[in-house]
């Protein structure tokens, strides 16, 4: 996948530091993750704006069963310095309210 560089400047225009977090003034989807919007060659695209940041610094985006993982355990939070690689079991063991 490759994300335009508009993309990536208007995804960075949107974050705002709340304590030690940055975050999205982009509306959130059902899980509470924003995420921005862009057209590409006429298709509508989406992602979560942490992605985008990752793929900012990384020029990837990991796919499953990789995920991103928030250290700060913020979902709104797009810090590039409190996103890690995880596999999806190990970010659902993380959550404090995680079904076990």
């Amino acid at each position: 996948m490759v994300i335009p560089d508009r993309v990536i400047a208007r995804a960075f225009a949107s974050l705002e530091p709340l304590g030690d977090c940055l975050i999205s003034d982009y509306a959130c989807n059902h899980k509470g993750v924003p995420i921005i919007g862009w057209r590409d060659e006429g298709r509508a695209r989406s992602l979560a704006v942490h992605r985008v940041v990752w793929y900012a610094a990384h020029r990837s985006v990991p796919v499953e069963p990789l995920t991103l993982h928030r250290t700060c355990g913020d979902v709104e939070c797009a810090r590039l310095e409190h996103l890690v690689v995880m596999t999806r079991a190990e970010n659902a063991a993380t959550r404090p309210n995680a079904m076990r």
